[in-house]
């Protein structure tokens, strides 16, 4: 429909013009503008492309935390994401359950933070747990996930390892310099769970 709207108006010039085209001419505009439009067909391919690798490398961006995983860790976070039940992280390690905490405190997924939250007797309900999150934990957390973004390492502090405690370590360096945030994990029924409330807690006093 395009083609034949095209192939006319450019007639209708020819023919203003005082240009009354043959058969022959005709059939090389036709031939002139199918060529246009494969050219343009595989523009639109390219483009199309372009994009979809632009979007493949945005999600692997989108993931920098989750790079050491394996897939079945990968699967097992993304059915936690979806209904935050913390069974589906049993069995991983803790320095992965740390790297999976610090993407979710980049994705602001509050929900699974609070399910990953190692519940020690004062831990709040899941609507208070979310508003005081945000109101005293969310910033400092956010400028530590931005902070280790590149970090170097993500190790267990040994001489901290108890049977259901532990403390792991998430390293950067600048230069000949390092430095590291140090988080306390609990395990709950075979999963590790980050100790993390008493921050919070910590903040309420500090603002009083």
């Amino acid at each position: 429909m395009q083609r034949s709207w095209f192939i006319t108006s450019l007639l209708v010039l020819l023919i203003a013009s005082g240009c009354t085209p043959d058969n022959t001419e005709i059939e090389a505009l036709e031939q002139k503008v199918h060529q246009l439009e494969g050219e343009n067909r595989k523009l639109k391919t390219d483009l199309e492309n372009t994009e979809r690798e632009y979007d493949k490398d945005r999600k692997i961006e989108d993931f920098t935390y989750l790079e050491e995983l394996s897939d079945s860790e990968i699967e097992k976070y993304i059915a936690f994401l979806k209904d935050a039940k913390i069974t589906h992280l049993k069995d991983i390690s803790q320095e992965h359950i740390v790297l999976i905490f610090m993407n979710l405190i980049k994705e602001n997924e509050v929900d699974n933070i609070f399910a990953l939250t190692y519940d020690n007797g004062n831990l709040p309900s899941k609507e208070v747990f979310i508003s005081e999150y945000n109101d005293y934990l969310a910033y400092d957390l956010e400028q530590e996930y931005l902070k280790y973004r590149y970090y170097d390492s993500v190790s267990v502090y040994e001489e901290s390892q108890k049977d259901n405690l532990t403390t792991v370590g998430l390293t950067i360096s600048f230069g000949s310099s390092s430095q590291t945030s140090v988080y306390a994990l609990k395990k709950d029924q075979d999963v590790w769970e980050m100790d993390i409330y008493h921050l919070i807690e910590l903040k309420k006093e500090d603002r009083k």
